[in-house]
């Protein structure tokens, strides 16, 4: 997982997965469901600096991520959830925080205390707890349609090649 893994505006972007298997060092390991947040970007338009994104499940629950993102723990003892985090990063007021974080003059970098210290407003636990709920649905949703539309190009991809060609045939 890499710089090109996170949408401009935030999200996970499937095509910008790159495989890897040389040697790696065990900081660099990262689990599906873990938040990355890109630190670096050319250019000074903030569009994708500090943006989120969700490691999904369809490229196994193990993976590596590179220098150009951070992977973000929550610690154990909040009961903020990576749902809230999650779009917690992506307010106005938080993401004018991190914005004002970052530096440089070609690339734009993020210090990794830029996300340490935005300030927030804290929900009761409970409420936390009901938005996680929704969200959480919403993404198990989503989920599974991404999975059912990487199937689906898949299928398209080595029919339409033999139907082209007259391999296959249709009757209608």
């Amino acid at each position: 997982h890499n710089l090109n893994s996170v949408y401009e505006g935030g999200g996970y972007k499937y095509e910008g997965i790159k495989f890897y298997n040389g040697e790696y060092k065990e900081r660099h390991l990262l689990h599906c469901g873990d938040i990355i947040v890109a630190n670096t970007e050319q250019g000074h338009e903030f569009k994708l600096i500090g943006f989120p994104a969700i490691v999904p499940k369809s490229f196994g629950s193990i993976g590596l991520f590179s220098q150009h993102i951070y992977r973000l723990i929550p610690k154990r003892e909040t009961f903020l959830s990576r749902e809230y985090i999650y779009y917690l990063l992506m307010s106005p007021s938080v993401r004018e925080q991190i914005i004002s974080a970052t530096n440089g003059s070609t690339v734009n970098m993020l210090a990794i205390d830029g996300l340490q210290r935005p300030g927030f407003k804290l929900p009761p636990k409970n409420k936390v707890n009901e938005y996680t709920t929704i969200v959480s649905t919403y993404w198990t949703k989503i989920d599974m349609n991404n999975r059912q539309i990487r199937t689906l190009e898949k299928l398209r991809d080595t029919l339409l090649p033999k139907l082209m060609s007259g391999e296959v045939r249709v009757n209608v």
